[in-house]
């Protein structure tokens, strides 16, 4: 997940008197960075940070989870490069036991994906209309590259957008895709 050296911690206190929710306080403590103290996870955590603590708990608890979809709406937040192809490969294995659906913004987190849908939005007669299509093949790996460099499509980003696509087919073969 790219976050050697981050601390997560848990710190529970008991309060003295049983209130509606219990008596005991639960916090989250975390450090991102090696040699700083963990402190309350909800005042120091990045967007980034947050969505990747969320999906390996959602990793971690794939196996026991008795839910069949999951839906990762953005956790490429604060995200790039490495992290995010980091990012990819685990929702890969999520997807090797329970359906998942993706939206993502980053191309290689979209590579890793069995299925690939894009949505686009036209207005017409001054209304605007979402159509979701079914990408295959080329349309996938054109939709690859347009992630990769906006309007601005190469052959080279064209290229790097289908090595993408067959590295990310070779890692996850072994992984059991649900249709």
């Amino acid at each position: 997940m790219e976050l050697g050296g981050a601390v997560f911690s848990v710190a529970m206190t008991v309060e003295c008197a049983m209130g509606p929710n219990g008596n005991d306080q639960v916090e989250f403590l975390w450090s991102a960075n090696r040699g700083e103290p963990p402190r309350p996870l909800a005042r120091i955590a990045s967007g980034g940070e947050l969505s990747r603590m969320m999906l390996a708990v959602k990793r971690v608890l794939t196996a026991r989870d008795l839910v069949s979809l999951y839906v990762f709406d953005e956790v490429d937040t604060g995200l790039g490069g490495r992290t995010a192809d980091t990012i990819g490969r685990k929702i890969q294995a999520v997807a090797a036991e329970h359906q998942a659906i993706t939206i993502t913004h980053l191309a290689p987190i979209a590579a890793c994906a069995s299925h690939h849908v894009t949505v686009r939005k036209e207005v017409h007669n001054g209304r605007t209309i979402s159509t979701i299509l079914v990408l295959e093949a080329e349309d996938r790996a054109e939709e690859i590259a347009r992630m990769i460099d906006g309007a601005n499509i190469t052959n080279v980003t064209r290229r790097a957008a289908r090595e993408m696509l067959q590295r990310s087919a070779v890692l996850g073969a072994g992984v059991k895709h649900l249709t």
